[in-house]
């Protein structure tokens, strides 16, 4: 069974967006934490901050965000931030058409 985790998922999905909010490299923001310690009660090493990528609640928490965000932008968000549809068929259709 091993020892119970330090941080629940919840945290980690936090400690996730932190970290590329403030694009920081997973040993920066293990020392961040280290730093804020007293105040979060949250004392990790980076190998944490790795491994929470890989954790299935972690990943549905960050999912289920993404979608919620997604569903209140009204459908006019996509994964990449640019905010522009993956389909670029209506820019290059009259161009096509133009050239025949």
């Amino acid at each position: 069974m091993g020892r119970p985790p330090k941080v629940t998922p919840e945290q980690k999905a936090v400690i996730l967006l932190l970290k590329e909010i403030f694009s920081l490299s997973n040993r920066k923001m293990s020392g961040l934490l280290s730093l804020s310690g007293p105040l979060t009660d949250i004392d990790i090493c980076y190998k944490t901050v790795e491994r929470a990528y890989s954790s299935m609640p972690v990943r549905l928490i960050l999912h289920n965000m993404f979608i919620l965000l997604a569903s209140g932008a009204g459908g006019n968000l996509t994964g990449d931030g640019t905010g522009y549809s993956l389909s670029i068929h209506g820019t290059t259709e009259p161009c096509a058409r133009t050239a025949a």
